[in-house]
């Protein structure tokens, strides 16, 4: 357990404590008495999903997955222009395919925190771990290496675009499609800063930015 916690104390001792200090029945027990908005800080179930997943990462190290908090200005400029780019490419096409609408939904600042909270550490996180510090790094370092890397960018985003066809109506293709488009962005950040931290930061930008403007 001591080898295990050192690899990243803050990150492992976070998870351990998740387990360890929330548990349903606490949850069942002051579930009446929360706020709506602060309500949605304390999901247990992604919470308890989160941390097993971390467990699992470590119990199957890969190098160079970029769990670390420690980014730079450059990791931030990618996330940004990754997430114009595709803003360009998948509004339209999301619009034309009637798969988004335009529409404002007012949240108050306690519920802006709170999705903001949600969607980066128990959605773009988890998924950033998986599809880009595990799968594309995976096909990168057995696969394919230096010009080739490419194909590892591709082929990650075909498998994160497939793995949203189940979302009701299922097969749903245009979430597919949007999926892998915005795959590609995410596997760039990741392969141009070696951080899924820094990945993560463009998916939050769109899922954040399809809850609060493209609801309608």
């Amino acid at each position: 357990m001591r080898w295990w916690i050192a690899r990243a104390p803050f990150l492992r001792g976070a998870a351990l404590l998740i387990l360890a200090s929330i548990g349903p029945a606490a949850y069942a027990a002051v579930l009446p008495s929360v706020p709506h908005g602060l309500l949605v800080l304390l999901p247990w179930r992604a919470t308890l999903h989160l941390a097993i997943f971390q467990l699992a990462v470590v119990l199957i190290p890969l190098d160079g997955i970029g769990l670390t908090f420690r980014l730079e200005r450059r990791d931030g400029l990618a996330a940004l222009i990754a997430f114009l780019a595709f803003a360009l490419i998948g509004i339209p096409i999301g619009l034309g395919t009637a798969f988004i609408h335009w529409g404002w939904q007012r949240l108050t600042p306690l519920d802006l925190t709170a999705l903001a909270f949600k969607i980066y550490f128990l959605i773009a996180l988890p998924e950033e771990l998986l599809f880009r510090g595990l799968f594309q790094n995976a096909l990168e370092k057995r696969w394919f290496r230096y010009r080739r890397w490419p194909g590892s960018l591709a082929i990650a985003s075909v498998i994160f675009g497939a793995a949203h066809l189940g979302h009701r109506p299922a097969p749903n293709w245009r979430y597919g499609l949007l999926a892998t488009l915005a795959g590609v962005a995410y596997g760039f950040v990741w392969h141009r800063s070696r951080k899924i931290t820094a990945s993560a930061l463009t998916h939050f930008a769109v899922d954040f930015a399809w809850s609060v403007f493209l609801a309608g």
